[in-house]
Order: structure tokens, then C-alpha cells, then sequence
């Protein structure tokens, strides 16, 4: 593997997945933008738009 290389990631994240999750679990927040904050060997972070919120999800089990 070359070292500047991300391994791939065990768990697939994207913003839909956390929109839906937000949906799911916290409805009035279902409405925000996503937005790509990190996209790193262990985490994905988002930020929640027009708030203060982030939403960090594992890339792996």
C-alpha cells in the first residue's frame, strides 16, 4: 500500500446516509445541509448547516 493511500473504507458513508439518519433518529434536524467536513482513514465528519452540529460517522465496524 502506498503510504499516502487511504485504505478503503469497511463501512460505506456518505451525506444521504447521515441525512437519513437524521431523519430517523432527530426529525428536526432532517431539514439541514450536509456538509463534507473529513473524510479520514477512521472517521467521515459533516457539519450540520446552519448550525454549530457535526455528525462524525466510523468508516469502520
Amino acid at each position: 500500500m502506498n503510504v499516502n493511500s487511504m485504505p478503503a473504507a469497511e463501512v460505506r458513508v456518505s451525506p444521504h446516509l447521515v441525512q437519513r439518519l437524521l431523519a430517523d433518529q432527530h426529525p428536526e434536524l432532517a431539514g439541514l445541509g450536509i456538509e463534507v467536513l473529513a473524510n479520514g482513514w477512521d472517521n467521515m465528519v459533516c457539519r450540520l448547516t446552519a448550525t454549530e452540529g457535526a455528525s462524525r460517522m466510523p468508516r469502520s465496524p
